[in-house]
């Protein structure tokens, strides 16, 4: 059968400047994870072209009852 991955969609102004953006999981809110081994973009950025960009990004480890888990987007300068 297929699988179900948790997922976020979020839009983010390319006018930001120096702001940079990364999506962490995780199955316990104490120890944040990120990266190509956990997390991909299950479709390319869109360009909106009024100076904004929407991303789609999912957990890679599947969606399951038993283990609960937890997507953020957090956005830094770096």
């Amino acid at each position: 059968g297929s699988n179900t991955y948790l997922g976020i969609t979020y839009r983010v102004a390319t006018t930001a400047g120096d702001l940079s953006h990364v999506v962490d999981v995780t199955d316990s809110p104490q120890s944040w994870t990120s990266g190509p081994a956990d997390v991909v973009e299950f479709s390319p950025p869109v360009d909106h072209g009024d100076g904004s960009k929407t991303y789609h990004v999912r957990d890679k480890m599947p969606f399951e009852t038993e283990v609960r888990r937890f997507i953020r987007v957090r956005f830094f300068q770096p």
